[in-house]
């Protein structure tokens, strides 16, 4: 049963979420994050702790910093713990209840320079959307790692980080999961970390081979 679970959490990634013809790139970020970016709570606090991504109508993959001291809640659900890659910045849970959606394709990393848009709850207080460019990778020990410019601050952890893309459908492409941002000065900068999709596909990857063993 096990394998089965987390053998449906690596497909729906995959599954298309394609944008209403009237909608502009923004507008159908917001919509996907809506269905599908989640705020996270304590659940002995209720203080908010992050923001976290559904990727299965049962499955929500957040930062792993968020809560590695908490007991989280996700919308208010309780959640099952999975599995966690610390290295990564990877928590992974299983939530029963939440409503059918549709999922983001995760897509090739964009060339330097492609706009994107961070999902999530910074502050704790609303779902908010904010905008940049993606900056490229990092290549030093860190590959899992990428840089992008849309502003985020303190609860975007495990937010989504998207961009359209324009083919034959225009989609929204899961580029990753929002983590750390850069200060200068005591002051927030407008750089920020994600860890890159590829790395989220690899960490499901990972869990279901050791489920099959």
């Amino acid at each position: 049963m096990k394998t089965l679970i987390l053998f449906l959490c690596i497909f729906p990634v995959y599954a298309d979420y394609i944008c209403e013809v009237h909608e502009s790139d923004s507008q159908c970020a917001v919509r996907y994050g809506q269905l599908n970016v989640l705020l996270v709570t304590d659940y002995f606090s209720g203080k908010f702790g992050g923001s976290a991504v559904r990727i299965s109508d049962k499955l929500v993959i957040t930062a792993y910093h968020v809560t590695d001291t908490m007991m989280p809640l996700f919308n208010g659900m309780e959640p099952k713990w999975i599995d966690s890659n610390e290295d990564w910045d990877l928590d992974l849970y299983r939530v029963e209840g939440m409503p059918e959606s549709e999922y983001a394709v995760i897509g090739p990393e964009p060339t330097p320079g492609t706009k994107v848009y961070a999902l999530g709850y910074p502050g704790g207080i609303a779902y908010t959307i904010t905008s940049g460019y993606w900056l490229g990778s990092h290549q030093e020990g860190e590959e899992h790692a990428g840089y992008h410019s849309a502003p985020i601050h303190p609860g975007s952890s495990g937010g989504a980080l998207v961009y359209i893309h324009h083919g034959k459908f225009r989609e929204v492409r899961l580029l990753g999961l929002t983590n750390w941002g850069a200060v200068y000065d005591d002051k927030w900068t407008t750089m920020g970390w994600v860890t890159k999709s590829e790395y989220i596909l690899k960490f499901l990857e990972k869990i279901n081979d050791q489920a099959d063993r």
